[in-house]
């Protein structure tokens, strides 16, 4: 998982966007992340009752941000496998606190090998976590399906010590957007993961 806070690197406003880059030493703990690491990370939910097992990097890259952060966000993939046929959605999981008004965001844009692709986001919640002094604070947290092979295109993009982070941007009906990164590496290992589960079940 990977978001930036305005208090470890610099903020930029442009055109209604939040423009947010890591700084050094983000950069090397982000560089320093293999996919076997990543992958022993992962928390597998399953259980006999349950038809659908979850994979999730949560505890991958956890945001350590502050409380006075402008904005304060984090991101995880989430791998959910059908037990009986083996079919794999892949999710990012998204969530981010802000002051000021509602962002209401619906869409997402997203780096692809052939261009940027624009695609619905689901709202999984939406909380008021004050509005003291007359200044609201929001949480959303929202998710979008990422299709199999841009995952692995992700993936394969990972390499030792200098990969490019992949990138996407949350649109907001309020007309303030945010964008957020995600290391080749943490894809990689959720790929891993999921290969490993379909070969013990056959799949």
């Amino acid at each position: 998982m990977l978001a930036f806070s305005p208090s470890a690197v610099i903020a930029q406003l442009i055109a209604g966007e939040e423009v947010i880059e890591p700084s050094a030493k983000q950069m090397q703990q982000l560089q320093a992340l293999t996919p076997e690491g990543a992958r022993h990370a992962l928390t597998i939910s399953d259980d006999e009752l349950e038809t659908v097992v979850n994979i999730t990097s949560e505890k991958v890259w956890k945001s350590r941000g502050k409380f006075t952060d402008k904005v304060r966000s984090d991101n995880f993939l989430r791998a959910f496998i059908d037990k009986s046929s083996g079919a794999v959605r892949y999710q990012l999981y998204q969530e981010i606190t802000y002051s000021g008004e509602w962002r209401r965001i619906t869409t997402v844009n997203y780096a692809t090998p052939n261009g940027p692709v624009s695609a619905p986001v689901v709202s999984i919640a939406k909380d008021v976590i004050t509005c003291d002094y007359g200044l609201c604070v929001y949480r959303e947290a929202v998710g979008f399906d990422i299709p199999a092979k841009q995952l692995e295109a992700i993936a394969a993009s990972y390499a030792p010590g200098q990969s490019r982070l992949w990138r996407f941007r949350f649109k907001g009906q309020s007309g303030l957007d945010w964008e957020d990164r995600l290391a080749p590496a943490e894809a990689a290992g959720v790929l891993l993961a999921v290969r490993a589960y379909r070969a013990e079940q056959g799949n």
